[in-house]
């Protein structure tokens, strides 16, 4: 397909959509990267998303005396890969800046945690408890840019429109 024939808005560098299907781009107004697309801002799918990984991970501190040992492992490596594939959908769907950060660092985090977990990677001291605590920082350091550029990054888009 000659995307010389495209019309400019679907061409341009602001174009929205990445995938084509048949030779012809999928362009509708609900799959445009928008706020209004954001799954953390409905109550219903922020709950399925990480309201309750969230809980799975802090019940882990008061279920590990419980549970075996690789149920604990299941629990928080799950948790960290679910929440990761929610922000990473999340990022396809609204762009929101905090997603690109934390979506690709919950699923490197969970992974580590289950490979460290059930010994299939030794990183000498580094346990599983590090994993958890340095992907909690980054996901929580990666809402910083949010203060300074919007969510959405509309605070940089209308300063450079200036």
């Amino acid at each position: 397909m000659d995307l010389g024939t495209l019309p400019r808005d679907i061409v341009g560098a602001k174009c929205w959509y990445s995938r084509l299907v048949k030779g012809r781009p999928i362009i509708t107004e609900s799959s445009a990267k928008t706020p209004t697309n954001d799954l953390s801002k409905k109550r219903s799918s922020f709950w399925v998303g990480w309201g309750i990984p969230i809980i799975a991970l802090i019940s882990v501190n008061f279920l590990e005396a419980y549970l075996p040992a690789r149920l604990i492992i299941l629990m928080m490596g799950g948790a960290f890969l679910w929440m990761g594939a929610g922000c990473v959908i999340n990022a396809m769907r609204c762009g929101r800046l905090h997603c690109y950060v934390s979506g690709p660092a919950m699923l490197i985090g969970g992974t580590l945690i289950m490979l460290l977990g059930f010994d299939i990677l030794d990183l000498g001291p580094i346990r599983v408890m590090h994993i958890s605590y340095a992907t909690i920082l980054v996901v929580a350091l990666s809402f910083v840019p949010e203060f300074f550029v919007g969510s959405y990054g509309q605070k940089l888009k209308s300063n450079m429109k200036e």
